[in-house]
């Protein structure tokens, strides 16, 4: 499973370097990333995510900055494909109404036969609110332990309002802004270790 994560940049006043982040409704404030589809080129699948999540469609990548190769603890997965859980192991089940989709984690349980329990949890990261959860049963072969996360440093190829809003592909409306790159944004506990990649990029850097 590929993942890909974009750090967006631009010079700021005073010599600074201001990165683009927002807030999900639920999810707390966060980088643009997301989930590599079936055939596509990781570059393609970035700026996808960057118009998907802000709307931005006048963006380039300067460069790739590294990949991350993750392995999730025993009691987790991620989907290969967007799927309704079956109530039961069986092809033959009832599925549940909700469609869990590619990319997303979740929690593993026992194991019957070809098939495997699985729980999603959508969770709201302010104060770690339990919004709702599912629970069935998927094929074993859905499933996959291991991800690879392709990180890239973009730029805006013109000018942006410092504040706005979008309506994601998903029906969220996020709140986007522009805000110093130091000190860092206090983003969602999983993403904030990904600013590592971009602290030794400096106010000349984001000029070129």
């Amino acid at each position: 499973m590929e993942k890909v994560t974009a750090l967006i940049l631009r010079p700021a006043k005073g010599q600074k370097v201001e990165i683009l982040i927002f807030r999900h409704p639920t999810a707390g404030l966060q980088i643009p990333a997301g989930t590599v589809n079936i055939g596509e080129a990781p570059e393609a699948a970035v700026l996808r995510e960057v118009e998907e999540e802000t709307g931005l469609t006048e963006v380039r990548i300067v460069r790739k900055l590294g990949v991350e190769k993750i392995e999730l603890p025993a009691d987790q997965a991620v989907l290969k494909e967007s799927l309704h859980p079956y109530m039961e192991p069986s092809p033959s089940a009832t599925q549940l109404d909700i469609e869990l989709g590619r990319g997303w984690v979740v929690n593993i349980g026992e194991r019957k036969g070809r098939f495997t329990q699985i729980t999603y949890t959508e969770t709201k990261h302010t104060g770690k609110k339990q919004l709702s959860t599912a629970t069935g049963w998927v094929p074993t072969a859905m499933l996959d332990t291991k991800m690879t996360r392709h990180f890239y440093w973009l730029q805006p190829r013109s000018e942006t309002p410092p504040r706005w809003q979008w309506s994601s592909d998903l029906g969220y409306v996020f709140d986007l802004r522009w805000t110093p790159l130091s000190p860092a944004p206090n983003l969602i506990e999983h993403q904030r270790p990904w600013l590592k990649w971009v602290t030794n990029i400096s106010w000349l850097d984001t000029l070129s």
